[in-house]
């Protein structure tokens, strides 16, 4: 079995990055596997959809558990004592990191469903959706910026996109 035929959560909460997504496949392109996926007795993907969608012929084998048992998987040709079992972590956490972008609507769905409240504090679920808090006054949530000056459309356009694929909310601006 190879694991482009394992079959997608057609309803993850994460829509990944393009970013995200490439630092994934250069990482199984550069280090190999280095964690598992996790699938339903149907062979959906519970965890690991952009691994999986990068992984793409990569063969797989299924270890089958009921979840009583932590299955550690070992790879026998690295060390922590080498560069690259190093640069495999950092990879691994930066990857997770940088290709996060959630599907507000797909979880916002689930709301009434799932207890979202043991992964968020309320505060944190009412900015998420975009909701008012206590004291808001209907105020935008703070944050950060750059104004990047003189610089010409066909720039704009090009930096606009260039951040985008990075995983960046912008917006164009003109003054």
């Amino acid at each position: 079995m190879k694991a482009s035929e394992l079959k997608s959560d057609t309803k993850n909460f994460n829509r990944g990055t393009k970013r995200g997504r490439k630092m994934v496949a250069d990482s199984l392109k550069d280090y190999g596997a280095g964690r598992s996926v996790l699938v339903d007795k149907d062979n959906r993907i519970i965890a690991g959809n952009k691994t999986v969608e990068s992984a793409a012929d990569m063969p797989i084998q299924i270890i089958e558990t009921d979840g009583t048992r932590l299955i550690v998987v070992k790879r026998t040709d690295l060390s922590l004592d080498d560069k690259v079992a190093r640069e495999m972590a950092i990879s691994d956490n930066r990857s997770s990191e940088v290709g996060l972008d959630w599907d507000l609507p797909t979880l916002e769905s689930f709301r009434t469903e799932l207890s979202l409240d043991k992964f968020w504090k309320e505060a944190e679920l009412k900015k998420l959706f975009g909701e008012a808090g206590e004291g808001d006054d209907d105020m935008p949530a703070p944050g950060y910026g750059v104004l990047i000056e003189n610089i010409s459309e066909t720039q704009q356009l090009e930096l606009l996109e260039r951040l985008t694929a990075e995983g960046l909310t912008c917006k164009a601006m003109t003054f």
